[in-house]
C-alpha cells in the first residue's frame, strides 16, 4: 500500500513538474493603438525587432493586403502602409465616403469601405481603380462599426445593438437584405462579428465587454470575458481575432484618453474551452488604448490575408 502511494506521489509530482515547466505562450503581434495613433509590432520572442508606426488616430479597421503592406480605414477612405519602410504608399479619399469606420479588400481586388451616412449605412464597392462599382443602402441599422463576410457571400455589419447579416446578391432590393439579427445582451455599441466555419457566430460585445457566441437563429450559446486582476477592468472589447487553434484573442480598448482611462489588461487569449491563456498588458504612457489586433504567427503577410473563413488566413 505504502509503495502504491508512494508511486501516486511520484506520478503526481512529475505530473505537476512538467506543466509548470511548460513555456509560457508567446506571440508576434501587431495592436492598433486608438488613443496614440499608432501601430506597434511586438515580438515577444525577440523584443529587438518591436517596432511603433503612427497613423493618425480614431475608430480604424484593418487587413493585410499582401506585399507586407497594411491597410487602414480612415474617414473618408484608406491608406496602405509599407510594413518594412512603415511608410505610407498608397492614399485614397473622397467626400463621397465620408463616415468610414471599417474596410475590407477582397480576393478579387475590390475595396470594400462601410460608412454611417445620415440614417442608413452606406457599403461603397471599388474596384481595382478605385472607381465605385457598386452602392448598396441598408436603413434601419444604428451606427456601423466593423463588417466582414462570410463563405455564403453575405456581409456581417457589427452596429450598436449587435449585429445584423444582409446578403450581398445583386438582384436582391436592398429593402429586403437583412438575412438575420444578432442581439447584444447586455451593454451596448458592439464592435465586430465573424462566423466560424462550425456555423456559430462571434460578437465582440463593446460597452458589453464579453465575446459572446450564437446560434444562427440568434441563440446565445456562451460568454468569453477574462477575470482581471483587481484594479483592471474589461472596459471595452473591441477587434478579435480566431486563432487555427480554436483560440481567440481579444482586445480591450481602455478610452479615448486620460479623461475615461480604465487600466485593464489590452491583449486576451481565450482557449477552446474560453480559459484565459494569454495576455498582453503596457502603462498607458506605453500604449493607450488598444482597438485591434493581428497575430502574425502563422500569417505570410506577403499574401492577402482575410477572415472570411472565421480563421484570418492567406489568399
Amino acid at each position: 500500500m505504502k509503495q502504491n502511494m508512494f508511486l501516486i506521489l511520484l506520478i503526481s509530482c512529475a505530473s505537476l513538474m512538467a506543466h509548470a515547466q511548460e513555456p509560457a505562450l508567446q506571440h508576434r503581434f501587431l495592436a492598433l493603438d486608438f488613443w496614440k495613433g499608432k501601430v506597434y509590432h511586438v515580438d515577444q520572442a525577440n523584443p529587438s525587432h518591436n517596432w511603433e508606426m503612427p497613423w493618425g488616430g480614431g475608430v480604424r479597421d484593418w487587413q493585410l493586403v499582401g506585399q507586407n503592406r497594411l491597410l487602414i480605414s480612415s474617414n473618408d477612405g484608406y491608406s496602405v502602409y509599407d510594413l518594412g519602410s512603415r511608410r505610407k504608399v498608397e492614399d485614397l479619399h473622397n467626400r463621397a465616403f465620408n463616415g468610414v469606420t471599417t474596410v475590407r479588400r477582397r480576393p478579387d481586388g475590390t475595396t470594400w469601405l462601410g460608412a454611417n451616412q445620415g440614417t442608413n449605412i452606406c457599403v461603397y464597392v471599388l474596384d481595382a481603380t478605385n472607381a465605385i462599382s457598386r452602392k448598396i443602402t441598408i436603413g434601419g441599422i444604428r451606427y456601423l462599426r466593423m463588417m466582414r463576410f462570410t463563405p455564403e457571400n453575405t456581409a456581417l455589419l457589427t452596429e450598436w445593438d449587435g449585429a445584423t447579416e444582409i446578403t450581398l446578391k445583386p438582384e436582391t432590393p436592398d429593402s429586403q437584405r437583412i438575412l438575420r439579427r444578432f442581439k447584444l445582451p447586455r451593454g451596448q455599441k458592439a464592435y465586430m462579428t465573424l462566423k466560424s466555419s462550425d456555423g456559430t457566430y462571434w460578437l465582440a460585445g463593446g460597452y458589453a465587454h464579453g465575446l459572446f457566441q450564437y446560434k444562427p437563429d440568434g441563440t446565445l450559446i456562451r460568454t468569453l470575458e477574462a477575470a482581471q486582476p483587481e484594479g483592471f477592468s474589461n472596459y471595452f472589447y473591441a477587434g478579435f481575432q480566431a486563432l487555427k487553434n480554436g483560440h481567440f484573442v481579444q482586445a480591450n480598448w481602455t478610452g479615448h484618453g486620460e479623461r475615461d482611462f480604465k487600466e485593464g489588461w489590452k491583449l486576451i487569449e481565450f482557449d477552446s474551452e474560453g480559459k484565459v491563456v494569454w495576455h498582453w498588458h503596457m502603462p498607458r504612457e506605453q500604449a493607450g488604448s488598444i482597438n485591434g489586433v493581428l497575430v502574425l504567427d502563422n500569417l505570410d503577410t506577403t499574401a492577402l490575408n482575410d477572415d472570411t473563413a472565421g480563421v484570418l488566413g492567406n489568399r
